[in-house]
């Protein structure tokens, strides 16, 4: 799953003097938040009942002759819907499992739709008392100056006074937005914060590409944009050296302790990674998504496979 991280530093209070050194910082990780898509709820939950078993090639509506806006529906129950409540409350506790610190909700994405997410992710965390802060992530892609004025202006009217609305030395916290793959981030995460490279106490192998090489033809769909091609990456995270190989690939190597990676061409066919220590396969990860040259509809996110998504 593909999601946008800002990095915050929120100064600490300081009990020390002067002439004891700085004060201690903080680090805290805030993620971009579109609050116009809130999980299992409003307009994606409307979207999933109403549009999905719709889509056709051949369809009518804006969006039909590509494959429609979705491409990875959010990872709840098929028919899944609850209130904006229950859907932040959701949400808050995914980010914080991940180690995220805070939302900054996209303004406005959504509209008014989008403040009302945010009213119930900042009241979700004042109830539920999470260590957990919201704010905005202003967009000047929608937005005039005097539009990104009112945003602020309407955060601090509605939610100034908050104990979760996000703060660094006293004063509220605002946005702009980088985007990483989630599946990674409490590795970085834990990284950023301590400062040391975490360590793994087993065999981690991330397997990321796109799902079709460049210059593939689509059918029945149309591309909407061109493609950008790309590599295989193999990223792994050992406790102790070990060969790595891509099976049914001209790919070998070894692979380190720690983190590190290696990029190959995108090919037509399966993508299948094999640990191995003398001479012997530890671990095997089969990605469910083989790379096609005959792709149906247009996909130029990444696909993202790891050891961790299975145990």
């Amino acid at each position: 799953m593909i999601l946008s991280l800002i990095t915050g530093l929120l100064l600490a209070a300081a009990a020390e003097s002067v002439a004891e050194g700085p004060p201690t910082r903080e680090k805290k990780i805030y993620a971009h938040y579109m609050g116009c898509y809130p999980v299992a709820a409003a307009a994606t939950a409307c979207h999933r009942s109403a549009d999905a078993h719709q889509v056709r090639h051949d369809g009518k509506r804006q969006h039909d002759a590509y494959g429609d806006r979705w491409r990875n529906w959010p990872l709840v129950p098929d028919g899944m819907k609850v209130s904006l409540e229950e859907s932040a409350d959701l949400e808050i506790r995914r980010a914080l499992r991940a180690g995220i610190d805070g939302f900054a909700v996209d303004a406005w994405a959504g509209g008014e739709n989008a403040k009302q997410v945010f009213s119930a992710l900042i009241e979700v965390a004042e109830q539920k008392d999470y260590p957990f802060e919201v704010t905005i992530c202003l967009d000047a892609g929608i937005q005039s100056n005097q539009g990104l004025g009112d945003s602020i202006g309407w955060m601090l009217e509605h939610h100034g006074d908050s104990p979760k609305l996000a703060r660094r030395d006293g004063k509220p916290l605002i946005f702009e937005t980088r985007y990483t793959i989630m599946d990674l981030n409490r590795h970085f995460i834990d990284w950023w914060k301590t400062g040391k490279q975490p360590t793994s106490d087993h065999d981690k192998i991330y397997l990321m590409y796109r799902k079709y090489p460049q210059g593939a033809k689509f059918y029945p769909f149309e591309a909407k944009r061109e493609d950008t091609g790309g590599v295989i990456e193999v990223l792994t995270i050992l406790p102790a050296p070990a060969k790595l190989r891509l099976v049914g690939r001209d790919a070998e190597w070894d692979a380190p302790a720690g983190m590190s990676y290696q990029q190959f061409p995108l090919t037509p066919g399966p993508v299948v990674a094999e640990l191995l220590r003398d001479g012997q396969v530890l671990t095997r990860l089969e990605s469910p998504e083989p790379i096609t040259d005959r792709p149906f509809r247009e996909q130029n996110g990444m696909t993202c496979f790891s050891t961790e998504s299975i145990n």
